[in-house]
Order: C-alpha cells, then structure tokens, then sequence
C-alpha cells in the first residue's frame, strides 16, 4: 500500500475524502473529460445530488487515494486513470449508472475539431439564409443549393458528416447558421469498478430491445418446459390443467368411455366412421347398405297403404252412415205427415 502524501493541504484534503468516499459507496466509475463542458457536470451534480458525487482531481492523487483505499481488485481499476477524468461514486450499478447517464445526454452545437457521435445531415428545405459568402460554405461541404424567394433553398438531403469524422471550422460555422446541434454529449462511464470486478466502456454497453427480446424468448421456452415436466408455478397452472383436461377427453374417447364431454365427438365420429364404410362397400360393390335402404322404404310403402285404406274405409262407412240417417229422417217426416193427414179428414 502506498504511503506517500502530498503536501499541499488542498491535497492531502481531497485525498483524504477520495479515500473516504471509496468505502461509502458500492460503485466506483471513470468519466473522461474530453469534451465535457462544465455545465453538463455541474447539471448532473444538481440533478442526481442524492444518488452520486463527482470528484476530479489529478491522476496520481487520484491513483493514490484508491490504492490506499484498500478495495479488492482496485490495481486494475486504477489503471484506467488516463488523461483529464472526472470519478463517479455511486450505490447504483455500473449498467444503471450507464443507462441513466447515456439518457441524460442531449444534442449541442458543434465546435471545430468535435468529432460527430453519428452521422449529421442538413435537410433539403428553405433555409431563410438570405444569398451571400455563406454559399460557399454551402458548396464546401457539397451541399446543393438554389436561391428560392430571396433566400438559399437546399435541394436535396445532405451528409455533410458520417459519424467518428472530426468537425471542420467551415462545417462548424454552418452548422451554427442553420441552428443544427448534432453533436450528443454528456457524461459516459469509460470504465467502472463494483465488488472487487473492473467493468470496461463496451461491457457496460447494452441493447435493451435485444435484451428484452431475449428474455421473452428464454421465458417462453421456460414456460414450455414447465408445462412438458408438469412443474407447475402460477403461470403455468392454467396451461397445464387444459392440457390435461384435453388429454383426458382424447383418452376417453379412444377408449369408449362415456361422459359429457365425450358423447357428442364419440357420435359424431360414429356416424363419420359408418358414412366412410358406406362409401368404401359402394366402391367395392356390396349393395347390402342399399338393400337395407329399400327393403325400409318398401316396409314403409306397405305400412303407408294399409293405413290410407283403413282410413278410406272409415271415411266410407261414416259416410254411409250420415246417408242412412238422412233417408230415415226423410221417410219418418214423409209418414207423419201422411198420418197427421189421415186424422184430419177424419
């Protein structure tokens, strides 16, 4: 362990409360200052005042302060002290401390020698530029233009600079004049320590649709698992009690066994079974279904007769019935008249 102090009071003082800050908080992260303007860390000093402290000092202060410090694994950490670098201290972890950094970032304006964070274009519109030496700006970074009412119009969507490439003075300037901030900035972990493990700049770097994705897909094939080995958890409950009721009908029904559930399927395969033998002893010439069928319709034929005559022979009888009555009728009306006659004239 180094033993060596500074001697500048201010010194010894931050070196003192780096050391201090290394035991109190779980995560201990590098941020370069490369093109990191003041007001950037002195907004995420306000605004996550309660979740982390940002020191900067001198590397070998620095250095010395987190080897003194007595973390597991720190040497490696240390290491990473290069250049101008701003240190973190934070309960997060190094993946939520990245994420919450990589969105507090926002779009500045560009400064010559900047280099893009991604690929800057200047869309085809109306600038509102009136004509003048800015045209050649425009020409200069191959930019097509026009004069349309009195002001440079762009004809066409431009890449004026793919990403990683440095920006020029000239592009800088028109970017100015055209009000495009393209440049990202803001605070970024180039490494971070947590529990004795050192995370690097690319480890911490995490495509959240992917890993969702990927989650959903791992979840899913648990799932099916779960339910292949009948493990059953909340999820899964509903799944495997269908899957068991619809092998248990299936079971059933090869097995001929009556229940609710089954008769109906059971019959209907039934009477699809008998309509495939049907159509197969057609095929082969066996008429007996056929004759079956006619020796049913003759039956009925027959049936049908012998109830349309006795129905005929009813009909006639109770017609013959009404006649006599009415004849009857008659010839007692006819006799008491002719009696009724007979006392008169006597």
């Amino acid at each position: 362990m180094e033993t060596e102090r500074p001697h500048s009071p201010a010194k010894v003082q931050m070196l003192e409360n780096i050391q201090e800050i290394s035991g109190k908080y779980e995560t201990i992260a590098v941020s370069k200052m490369h093109k990191i303007r003041a007001t950037q860390l002195l907004s995420l000093r306000k605004a996550r005042s309660g979740e982390i402290k940002i020191k900067v000092a001198k590397n070998r202060l620095a250095r010395l302060a987190l080897k003194n410090s007595g973390l597991p694994g720190i040497e490696r950490f240390v290491e990473s002290l290069r250049g101008q670098n701003a240190i973190i201290f934070t309960d997060m972890d190094p993946f939520k401390l990245h994420l919450m950094l990589d969105r507090s970032r926002v779009y500045i304006a560009a400064r010559p020698g900047d280099v893009s964070t991604e690929d800057i274009f200047i869309s085809s519109g109306n600038t509102g530029i009136p004509p003048g030496p800015v045209l050649s700006e425009f020409k200069g970074a191959d930019v097509p233009t026009r004069i349309d009412a009195g002001s440079i119009m762009v004809t066409k969507d431009t890449m004026v600079a793919p990403k990683g490439t440095e920006i020029s003075p000239k592009l800088a300037s028109l970017l100015s004049k055209l009000n495009i901030n393209p440049i990202k900035a803001g605070v970024s972990i180039a490494s971070a320590y947590r529990a004795g493990i050192v995370y690097e700049e690319e480890d911490l770097h995490i495509d959240l649709q992917a890993y969702l994705g990927e989650l959903k897909t791992a979840q899913g094939a648990a799932l099916s698992l779960s339910i292949e080995a009948v493990y059953v958890t909340v999820e899964n409950l509903p799944s495997i009690l269908s899957k068991a009721a619809l092998g248990a009908i299936t079971l059933a029904r090869e097995g001929d066994y009556l229940t609710g559930e089954t008769l109906t399927p059971m019959f209907v395969s039934a009477q699809s079974s008998g309509l495939s033998l049907e159509n197969a002893l057609a095929q082969k010439g066996y008429s007996a279904v056929k004759t079956v069928e006619k020796k049913v319709e003759a039956k009925v034929e027959e049936k049908v007769e012998a109830k349309v005559e006795e129905k005929v022979e009813a009909k006639v009888e109770e017609k013959v019935e009404a006649k006599v009555e009415e004849k009857v009728e008659a010839k007692v009306e006819e006799k008491v008249e002719a009696k009724v006659e007979e006392k008169v004239e006597a």
